[in-house]
């Protein structure tokens, strides 16, 4: 569908912040939060072919909008999954973040609620640390997602991740030799 905002319905209109600020994805409970009745949104989602119903609880629109990143879009399924307030956690931060071109094979994920792992996704206990935001998505704070990504990593893709750290200016060169 090519993206004209004056065609867009007013339902339509009320969505399209939480598709953007989740790059393509709509959570259900986000609309809740946004006053949206989780059924009218079920009823549209139906009707339109540009929607697909990837996951419970949640919706993928598809829209030529050039708001949308839809690189970050299985990002943000996965946090849309784990529900408010969720956020990346170590390993997934440092992937995000592109630092030595780490790339772990299960995304992980802080959550407050508990939640069984899957296949693809290690889920962690949010103790209230640090946040901050990669491509709208909150992420665990990048010094301390770096320590704690660590333990995942061997040698050489541990030195790899702290040179280009220290390079970003994610690390200090003392902390780069305190954690190396």
């Amino acid at each position: 569908m090519y993206y004209n905002v004056a065609t867009l319905s007013r339902f339509e209109r009320r969505l399209r912040p939480i598709a953007s600020r989740w790059h393509g994805i709509i959570p259900v409970w986000a609309a809740k939060q946004a006053g949206i009745d989780p059924s009218q949104l079920r009823h549209w989602a139906a009707r339109n072919p540009d929607v697909q119903h990837p996951a419970k609880g949640i919706y993928a629109w598809f829209t030529d909008d050039a708001r949308i990143d839809y690189r970050y879009t299985q990002w943000a399924k996965t946090l849309a999954q784990a529900g408010p307030g969720s956020a990346f956690w170590g390993p997934s931060v440092v992937e995000l973040l592109g630092l030595g071109g780490w790339a772990s094979p299960r995304m992980h994920v802080a959550t407050y609620k508990r939640r069984h792992d899957t296949d693809n996704i290690k889920n962690h206990h949010d103790t209230g640390f640090p946040r901050s935001q990669v491509h709208g998505l909150p992420i665990q704070e990048p010094s301390m997602a770096i320590r704690d990504a660590l333990l995942y990593m061997d040698d050489d893709k541990r030195l790899m991740v702290l040179q280009d750290a220290v390079e970003r200016g994610y690390l200090t060169a003392q902390q780069e030799r305190d954690l190396g």
